[in-house]
């Protein structure tokens, strides 16, 4: 996806980090003309203790090449002078950044209806008052509707979605169907044959990478397997080496992981990190990865994901770990 235009960024950005970001800096990394990481930041209650934590500079000291855009989103019913605690932000990462000797691309500012550039000071560029968000829609965001990508309205509206919920129709169906999968997948597993393990991943990432939710069935199978590591890691190689169907592969997840026991969560919300990680969604990485070690907090890939996202690795490291094991490997185990 080009990305060519501060608009277009805007556009682009609801869709990269899961939902629509307020009273939050965001801030986007280019290397080689490509997004390579973005940071999401929340406001504290005082501006005036906005104070850049040591995680960014571990994320852009990873960096080969690293410029800027920060992108700050502010809620015009909290700034009611949006100039003095927009300032203070800016100025604080302004300093940052210099100190660091890293480039600063672009300063832009979004309120609930505007945008515009803190940079510039053209006023027929890039007026006072801002441009009208609503008056454009890029391409961008076009090209991400297409591909099924529906950010949600906030961070809390996206945690939730992965909360547990009662079915409210055909609970017992689900809960028959569930046992009845869950014997026949597990009598599979236990033969422990390679091939086996393939098929059943095959079957699983085919249901996955469907636009269509899962039904009962699938959704049964999706999880039990998941459930065994050499599956797991088997449909996470799957997922690294198939780029275009990971929107499709997250929303299902987000289905499975909100509707089966307990037990599986772990498994299934690991997996649904590790994909989004792939994308750079750090915000929905972190999401999943919360919500597998509140449901298993001994998961192992759930606690050592959860340290590499609290210690700023980059994406890349996952993508790099990911392609160091072959698939072959990873059904056998060695992953």
């Amino acid at each position: 996806m080009n990305i060519q235009t501060p608009r277009q960024l805007i556009a682009a950005i609801p869709h990269l980090v899961g939902f629509h970001p307020d009273n939050s800096l965001v801030l986007v990394a280019f290397d080689d003309d490509e997004i390579s990481s973005f940071v999401r930041l929340d406001f504290p209650a005082q501006s005036d203790d906005f104070v850049f934590p040591e995680i960014l500079q571990r994320v852009i000291g990873t960096l080969d090449n690293p410029h800027l855009v920060a992108i700050t989103y502010v809620d015009t019913q909290r700034f009611q002078s949006v100039t003095a605690e927009v300032t203070t932000i800016i100025d604080n990462f302004s300093n940052f950044c210099q100190d660091n000797s890293w480039p600063v691309l672009d300063l832009l500012l979004v309120t609930d209806t505007t945008w515009r550039s803190l940079m510039c000071t053209d006023e027929s560029c890039c007026p006072v008052i801002g441009h009208e968000i609503a008056d454009t829609t890029p391409t961008t965001e076009v090209e991400f509707v297409v591909s099924g990508s529906s950010p949600f309205a906030s961070r809390e509206t996206l945690a939730a979605r992965l909360a547990h919920r009662e079915l409210e129709e055909g609970k017992n169906e689900f809960d028959r169907t569930f046992n009845e999968v869950r014997q026949e997948v597990e009598q599979n597993l236990a033969q422990l044959e390679t091939s086996k393990i393939a098929s059943l991943v095959d079957e699983i990432f085919l249901e996955l990478s469907r636009t269509n939710h899962c039904d009962y069935r699938h959704i049964a199978r999706c999880a039990v397997g998941i459930e065994n590591i050499r599956v797991r890691d088997g449909l996470l190689r799957q997922i690294f080496d198939n780029p275009e169907v990971r929107s499709c592969v997250r929303a299902n997840l987000f289905e499975i992981v909100s509707l089966v026991p307990s037990q599986y969560i772990a498994a299934s919300a690991t997996v649904l990190a590790g994909c989004a990680w792939l994308d750079g969604n750090g915000a929905l990485a972190r999401i999943a990865i919360d919500t597998a070690l509140e449901a298993d907090s001994t998961y192992s890939l759930a606690r050592l994901l959860d340290t590499a996202l609290s210690h700023g690795i980059p994406p890349r490291v996952w993508s790099e770990s990911l392609a160091a094991v072959s698939y072959e490997d990873c059904l056998a185990g060695a992953a």
